[in-house]
């Protein structure tokens, strides 16, 4: 029978580097996902010319901002004043804008 060469036994450190690259893996796979997301808004919002797909994209743009905000102040480096300013604008916007093209598009018809 041949020898098997001999294997080195699995260490915990062994299993510390590989969870901690698999961690590193999926927060990578998570990152790209949310820059492809925004990169397909970023080409079909410009065609999509209704109230309702722009209330929605303006509501969940406000929540990513949020989301951003949060996760840039916990790494000690939050985001300029305007960008989180531009939270509650965007949420007011996004609740509002559909009563004002109403009242334009009623007023421009009279």
């Amino acid at each position: 029978m041949a020898n098997l060469p001999a294997r080195r036994p699995w260490t915990l450190g062994r299993d510390v580097a590989l969870w901690e690259q698999t961690n590193r893996s999926m927060r990578r796979a998570q990152a790209l996902t949310v820059v492809q997301s925004l990169r397909e808004v970023a080409v079909i919002l410009p065609q999509a010319s209704d109230v309702n797909t722009c209330r929605l994209a303006a509501a969940g743009m406000a929540q990513a901002l949020a989301a951003l905000a949060l996760g840039a102040r916990q790494l000690g480096a939050p985001l300029p004043s305007e960008v989180i300013d531009a939270v509650p604008e965007l949420h007011r916007w996004a609740t509002n804008v559909k009563v004002h093209v109403r009242h334009v598009k009623g007023g421009a018809s009279s």
